[in-house]
């Protein structure tokens, strides 16, 4: 579906941005002019014009009337493709299967319920916690992996890893069939968020937390943990005798309560969007 070259429309839009920075006048209309425009998908005009006033496409085809005073871009040898950008969807991320391994790979040592009730929590409970993934490595594109969402006019859209308490990284992909590298326009643009409640595969250890008041408080810790991490690591830092375990998870939270990555939410309902709305207050993070 792609073409080899294209200029995206996010391109277009900044090639005429740019060029209405240098014409003071808002209301002066602009042309973009020999063009490939794709109008949908299978449909083409080669040379076309894009005609834009007042911020406004108002006009798209090979013959275009062109009002006086139009200023023009040259976009000979690119692509002009139209399409909405979708703000969530998980089209081609394929969730990994849980597993034991990944389970005892980033927790920490647990005792055996079986053995004795938990007095207090583990050090590293990690269930529902996958801060550390990034759909970069979970993308699979296939022929038709976007054809609904390209069928429905998105050509672009901003995809979550599989739902999680911390999901990880989100990146932003443009819809076409190809390799991942060139659909990926962004990558770990957010850290995810929802309410989802676990699932354990190593049946002795603790299902901790497997209610929604669980998955609250899971969040407020690993949130503590991740504060904790962070000071920790500035005190390695300075102090080069001293050691931390690596943890990933611990990590990418940290880019988040330090404002370097945004945190986005899953709330379906009133209810999760006033947890959300509490949560982010107390965690200090937006």
């Amino acid at each position: 579906m792609k073409p080899v070259w294209i200029l995206r429309a996010l391109a277009i839009a900044s090639a005429c941005a740019a060029a209405l920075a240098e014409t003071p006048p808002i209301d002066t209309p602009v042309a973009v002019i020999n063009a490939t425009v794709v109008r949908a998908d299978g449909v083409r005009i080669d040379k076309g014009i894009i005609l834009i006033e007042q911020g406004k496409i108002v006009a798209v085809g090979r013959e275009v009337r062109l009002p006086a005073g139009t200023r023009r871009i040259d976009a000979d040898g690119a692509v002009a493709y139209p399409g909405f950008v979708s703000a969530f969807a998980r089209e081609g991320v394929i969730a990994p299967p849980a597993s034991e391994e990944q389970e005892r790979r980033y927790e920490s040592w647990f005792p055996s319920i079986s053995d004795t009730p938990q007095a207090q929590t583990v050090a590293a409970n990690r269930l529902g916690i996958h801060a550390r993934r990034h759909v970069r490595d979970l993308l699979t594109i296939e022929d038709k992996t976007f054809a609904k969402l390209r069928s429905a006019g998105f050509a672009a859209a901003l995809l979550a890893p599989p739902r999680a308490i911390f999901g990880g990284e989100a990146a932003v992909a443009e819809l076409h069939d190809g390799p991942v590298r060139d659909a990926l326009l962004t990558v770990d643009v957010a850290q995810t968020a929802s309410f989802a409640v676990p699932s354990r595969k190593i049946a002795e250890r603790s299902r901790y937390p497997g209610t929604l008041l669980g998955v609250v408080a899971q969040m407020r810790q690993v949130v503590s943990d991740a504060r904790w991490y962070a000071r920790m690591r500035e005190y390695v830092a300075a102090h080069p005798s001293e050691t931390l375990p690596p943890d990933a998870d611990l990590t990418a939270l940290a880019r988040v309560l330090e404002e370097r990555r945004l945190l986005l939410w899953e709330a379906d309902s009133a209810d999760e969007i006033h947890r959300v709305l509490d949560l982010c207050e107390e965690f200090g993070v937006r």
